[in-house]
């Protein structure tokens, strides 16, 4: 719902025009242009939706979920998720992005099959890194008891 309203109010083309000047004082490089101002992008919009949902996830954990004793996280918990989720979305999506955008430059008029393939593996990837790396970043986890 957000998204949308960062779309229908315009907010989305602004925040490409803003990043354009930067940019292109910066690289020469079609590749690294797109990249370069793909990440501003993203960064910009991720911010405007983390500073736009963040209260509404926090009155939903701690005073609804709260208030029925579903709660067991504390604010502190909340906000280190919150910094570890944005630092692991700022190290991924520039990575994939990069590749992404490499594969539609150097391969042509193929890149849609490529594209495919390297989305199918990254998300093959994705699938067995994320219970093994990063959901203990977030949860804690024991081992169950032989009963």
């Amino acid at each position: 719902m957000l998204y949308l309203a960062i779309w229908c109010l315009g907010w989305a083309p602004a925040i490409w025009e803003w990043s354009s000047p930067w940019v292109k004082d910066i690289t020469d490089s079609d590749l690294m242009y797109d990249f370069l101002q793909g990440t501003i992008f993203m960064m910009s919009t991720g911010a405007i939706d983390w500073l736009l949902s963040a209260p509404l996830s926090l009155i939903y954990k701690f005073l609804i979920e709260e208030s029925h004793g579903y709660n067991n996280q504390t604010l502190g918990g909340w906000f280190k998720d919150q910094i570890l989720g944005t630092l692991l979305n700022l190290i991924i999506t520039p990575l994939f992005m990069l590749v992404l955008l490499w594969i539609m430059y150097s391969t042509g008029d193929n890149f849609v099959i490529w594209a495919c393939v390297f989305i199918t593996v990254f998300a093959f990837l994705i699938i067995v890194i994320t219970p093994i790396f990063i959901m203990p970043l977030f949860n804690k986890f024991d081992p169950m008891e032989e009963n």
